[in-house]
């Protein structure tokens, strides 16, 4: 980890708080189902969506939310939410992207994709060194308490891992043969097996495609994204 460590804080300016961040010049991807929907269908979630202007909004924009309060996705928090969740690949000391484009279906049939460095107007962008040292360090009441269901009917199960999210586990110091987890090692999992990023505020410059019935994607215009979403205002 000190290794990290020292790479990201020369990657941020070192201890020389003049020195802006670095903002990652790096493809991040969002599936979605309901890109244009504010809040999530059949759930009733605020989420970051398009609005009538062509431009990716937040679901709030809370200034005391922090990157662990996002990733442990409670509902009234998501409601706050100033962050928009990403994937992307890591990124080297100089900022750029180390690998190619992480894309994952299961979450949606479209794909927003863009690019921090080239959106000039967004905010802060959180990679995972940021958000696995916010999860660990937070200070979030409840976070050590074992992790269950929030969303089914009381008795609620424990939360278990996949095998694949068990995998992920030792990556995060997490003991994947425990019998139980806490929230922040739940959060902790989840951010890692989606290699999240968090890019606060509104997103400018995206691009946008259009799930087809066999999978394809269509590249649609921004003229075009922002006719789709005066279809929903």
């Amino acid at each position: 980890m000190s290794d990290i460590m020292d790479a990201m804080d020369r990657r941020d300016g070192g201890n020389n708080a003049a020195t802006p961040r670095i903002k990652p010049d790096v493809p991040l991807s969002r599936r979605e189902n309901f890109a244009f929907d504010a809040i999530q269908p059949g759930y009733g979630t605020s989420k970051s969506a398009i609005d009538k202007h062509g431009k990716l909004q937040p679901a709030g924009d809370s200034v005391t939310t922090t990157a662990s309060d996002h990733v442990d996705g409670e509902k009234s928090i998501k409601a706050k939410t100033p962050y928009t969740s990403f994937s992307g690949p890591p990124v080297g000391v100089d900022g750029t992207a180390t690998g190619p484009l992480v894309d994952n279906p299961l979450y949606g049939k479209d794909r927003i994709v863009t690019n921090p460095a080239k959106d000039p107007k967004s905010g802060v962008v959180l990679d995972q060194f940021d958000i696995q040292r916010d999860l660990r360090t937070s200070t979030r009441p409840g976070f050590d308490e074992t992790a269950v269901l929030r969303s089914e009917p009381r008795p609620q199960p424990l939360w278990q891992p996949t095998p694949e999210e068990r995998a992920i586990m030792p990556q995060v110091g997490v003991d994947p043969e425990k019998p139980s987890f806490t929230f922040r090692e739940r959060a902790m999992v989840n951010s890692a097996r989606d290699k999240e990023y968090l890019v606060k505020g509104t997103i400018h410059e995206f691009d946008f495609f259009q799930g087809q019935p066999d999978g394809s994607l269509k590249p649609l215009s921004k003229q075009e994204v922002i006719d789709e979403a005066r279809k929903k205002s």
